[in-house]
């Protein structure tokens, strides 16, 4: 049987994972300037990189312990900063 909790923990979290990365390549490439090939691989890079180093600088500085909770948060922060700045000062603004 499948652990039905552990899947949707697995969901959310791919979810999570690349949507942080893609609104992280909107905060330093503008709409135009990537096309969908070069945003994708920024948006693995950026979410394979930035997220993972806020995570250790936590956990360096101010002994932080890393848990799935602590993963979660930083990876909602980011993605929520980087949507945010995205729609205030990128092409996103309405």
């Amino acid at each position: 049987m499948v652990d039905f909790v552990g899947a949707i923990q697995a969901i959310v979290g791919l979810a999570l994972f690349f949507a942080a990365g893609y609104f992280l390549s909107f905060v330093f490439f503008r709409k135009n300037e990537a096309d969908a090939i070069e945003r994708a691989v920024y948006s693995l890079t950026f979410s394979l990189t930035i997220p993972p180093l806020i995570i250790f600088f936590l956990n360096f500085l101010l002994r932080i312990p890393i848990n799935t909770i602590m993963v979660f948060v930083v990876y909602l922060l980011v993605l929520g900063g980087s949507y945010f700045y995205h729609m205030k000062y990128g092409d996103g603004k309405g």
